[in-house]
């Protein structure tokens, strides 16, 4: 009998000591999967298309990822904001799986939103302090002035201009808001997609110089309809500008007063000692003065502004008087209404008894008062501003607050093939993530009776709308129907300049209900005639214009809702569309109002219409389930050539 238990026990021991074995060795191996996991390193980060990021957009962030290892890699990429050097980041973290192989670099592209200052953005890819890799804090710009390199002919950096390898262009418009003006002396190595988004860059609004190739020769431009004769120099609201010149035979003089001068652009900077002053930070004046653009200056944040505004459609009408009533019934009851009831000598335990019933009663009651539930219900609200790309395709940038009602994790989606979307969170750490592109989605945990606002760019196919100006009046300088209280706020050149008349052809039509329509002519805005707008031709114009300073006030954009002014959440929604058009003008100061006017060859026409459905949220988890009613509204932006020598 002892025999059979001997080597029982000497087989559990076995067994014992077989499991710390394995213990021992899954702690050895532990730290051997850490530093697996941490193989890959980032080679470099560069922001934008000069090393700089520009204010208040979208900005492109370019790494190489090099891993250094005969193994693969294949994880996550993680970005998000720092807001100081101890590690605390806000926002939603964006999320990137990448997979590199061995040996080799992969180059890997974010959207960060950036926002009045430079930050530091930080990237993981692992749990340990050798995972993290940190940017640096870029300065700011008004718009990068690049020129196109081949990597593979090695095209070099000319004097003035900065080299920006063409294979790192981005493969969405959005991360183009950044870049404001191109030099192009070859045909860029790109497919399909990047020919693309440059073709959508240069219609909405980019500058292309295009310089001669070594033989003489003009190069094939990525956009077809450039390459014909004559060389065109307009597209959309874009401009080409051709040079009978090679990259050898132009000079940091010559980029400057004759390719900077097509785009120079004036931005509000801080300095060192806090004082602001308006300059253009790739100038040769800036560089002098050896001055850091790291803060843009506002008198008013639209990115603030906006989606503060957008969280008060959904306000509890709570009984405040009747609340303030029961709370001081309250306080009465139980100073001196207990105290009167123990001194009253009856029995203590009936004093006790009164107590409970006065608190129990009137937190019920409180909770019935104060409770949320006043027909509210899970709802997104929106507001965007849509800029034409070609081919009946618009640029949204769009700010969405959902409500929900009850609690739990929800999964956002916006509209588009390839949207790009940012919590927009300066300080707020919010608990979900981001995946930006064709499987982008927002994954983010709320609780109940709580927003979330939000952020969105992307491109999509609303309808083609395509409106040209045949001709253009203007009021001569002595027939200009001018107050006289206004005749000393207009000089003569302004009184000239006062559209009378603008005679267009309209091809398509507008995929949601229009409300109301501008057109910003010089520094006025002019009533538009909704019917020439439908009806396809005629006088656009619909009245006297009114100036810019005095339709946007930016002294008054803090100001709360009155509701009790509103007599429907749609007369809100209404107010948005002044500080859309003053954010798509850049307007951040009262002086920016006072100065601005466009050049006399250009006008825009701004619709203000109700959001289509193309645009509403989605849910990305289940597409047939939405998130309850759905209210917005959107700017459309129509830029118009005006003709050359118009009709007086």
């Amino acid at each position: 009998m002892l025999q059979n238990v001997v080597p029982r026990v000497h087989g559990l021991r076995l067994v014992r000591r077989l499991i710390v074995l394995c213990c021992f060795l899954r702690v050895i191996e532990s730290p051997i999967e850490i530093h697996a996991a941490a193989r890959i390193e980032v080679e470099y980060a560069d922001w934008g298309f000069d090393g700089r990021a520009a204010p208040r957009t979208f900005n492109l962030l370019t790494l190489g990822v090099q891993n250094p290892s005969d193994e693969p890699f294949e994880g996550t990429l993680r970005c998000r904001r720092l807001l100081s050097a101890t590690g605390t980041w806000s926002g939603a973290e964006l999320l990137q799986d990448i997979y590199v192989g061995p040996f080799s670099v992969r180059l890997v592209q974010f959207y960060p939103y950036m926002l009045d200052e430079g930050e530091v953005w930080e990237i993981r890819w692992g749990d340990g302090l050798e995972d993290t890799f940190l940017t640096e804090r870029p300065q700011l710009t008004s718009g990068a002035r690049v020129i196109l390199n081949d990597p593979i002919a090695n095209s070099g950096i000319q004097q003035g201009l900065k080299g920006f390898p063409e294979d790192w262009f981005p493969v969405t418009v959005t991360a183009t808001d950044a870049l404001r003006l191109v030099v192009m002396d070859h045909a860029p190595r790109w497919e399909a997609t990047r020919r693309d988004v440059f073709r959508d860059w240069l219609f909405r609004g980019g500058i292309l110089h295009v310089l001669q190739e070594p033989g003489g020769k003009y190069p094939h431009v990525p956009v077809p309809e450039l390459n014909i004769e004559p060389r065109p120099t307009r597209f959309g609201a874009g401009r080409i500008y051709w040079h009978d010149r090679t990259r050898d035979q132009i000079n940091k003089p010559y980029v400057y007063d004759t390719m900077y001068a097509t785009s120079q652009d004036l931005v509000a900077v801080v300095d060192r000692d806090g004082s602001s002053f308006d300059i253009d930070p790739t100038s040769t004046e800036f560089i002098r003065r050896d001055e850091e653009f790291f803060e843009a200056y506002a008198e008013w944040d639209s990115d603030r502004l906006i989606p503060t505004r957008l969280k008060e459609f959904l306000r509890p009408n709570h009984e405040w008087p009747l609340i303030y009533l029961l709370a001081g019934v309250y306080l009465l009851a139980l100073f001196p209404g207990v105290y009167l009831l123990v001194r009253s000598r009856i029995d203590y335990r009936y004093s006790l008894l009164a107590l409970v019933v006065i608190v129990v009663g009137f937190s019920w009651l409180f909770s019935v008062m104060g409770a949320r539930g006043y027909g509210e219900s899970t709802s997104t609200t929106s507001v965007a501003t849509a800029r034409q790309l070609p081919d009946g395709r618009w640029d949204v940038e769009q700010w969405n607050s959902l409500f929900v009602t009850s609690g739990g994790d929800y999964a956002l989606r916006a509209a588009g093939a390839f949207p790009i979307t940012s919590t927009v969170e300066s300080i707020e750490r919010v608990s979900g993530v981001i995946r930006n592109g064709r499987d982008g989605r927002f994954s983010v945990d709320m609780p109940p009776f709580t927003y979330r606002t939000f952020a969105t760019r992307t491109d999509l196919p609303l309808g083609k709308l395509n409106v040209v100006i045949a001709s253009a009046e203007l009021a001569d300088q002595e027939a200009a129907d001018i107050d006289e209280d206004n005749q000393d706020s207009r000089s003569l050149q302004e009184k000239s300049n006062i559209l009378k008349s603008l005679q267009v052809k309209i091809d398509g039509i507008l995929p949601s209900r229009v409300r109301d329509a501008v057109i910003l002519f010089g520094d006025s805005f002019y009533p538009v005639n909704l019917e020439v707008l439908q009806a396809g031709s005629g006088n656009l114009v619909a009245g006297p214009g009114v100036r810019l300073i005095e339709r946007i006030n930016l002294s008054r954009q803090f100001q709360r809702f009155a509701s009790s002014r509103m007599a429907t959440p749609d007369d809100a929604l209404d107010q948005f569309a002044p500080w859309l058009i003053a954010r798509d003008l850049r307007l951040r100061r009262r002086m920016d109002i006072a100065d601005f006017t466009l050049p006399p060859d250009e006008a825009r026409l701004y619709v203000h219409a109700d959001l289509p459905d193309e645009l509403v949220c989605q849910n990305a988890a289940d597409s047939e389930a939405g998130f309850g009613r759905h209210n917005g509204r959107i700017v459309y932006r129509i830029d118009l050539v005006v003709p050359e020598e118009p009709d007086r």
